[in-house]
């Protein structure tokens, strides 16, 4: 007997959910972690007043590469759902500074 199985559920393990919707498509339910830790951090957070107080709310990503610029920007800003300005870095310059 020859049975077809599907998926019904998918714990993303990445945040890339926008790139994988398109590969998949509609058949299959994802569920993304991302947006399950946000909201059990959001919860702790009200819980937890005094170590709320002490987080900054001013914050910055900076992307640092050690692939093509533009090759990162693109798949960055597809990844990311905002354009990303990446900073490329060399490891033989950072070995060099460890030395």
């Amino acid at each position: 007997m020859n049975e077809q199985k599907s998926i019904g559920v998918f714990d993303s393990g990445f945040d890339g959910l926008s790139i994988l919707k398109e590969i998949i498509g509609d058949d299959v339910r994802i569920i993304s972690e991302g947006a399950i830790v946000a909201k059990k951090l959001e919860d702790y957070l009200v819980r937890h007043v005094d170590l709320a107080s002490r987080l900054s709310l001013q914050s910055h990503c900076i992307f640092y590469t050690t692939d093509t610029s533009d090759r990162f920007q693109k798949l960055g800003s597809q990844f990311f759902g905002k354009q990303i300005v990446p900073v490329h870095i060399s490891l033989l310059v950072q070995k060099q500074l460890l030395l």
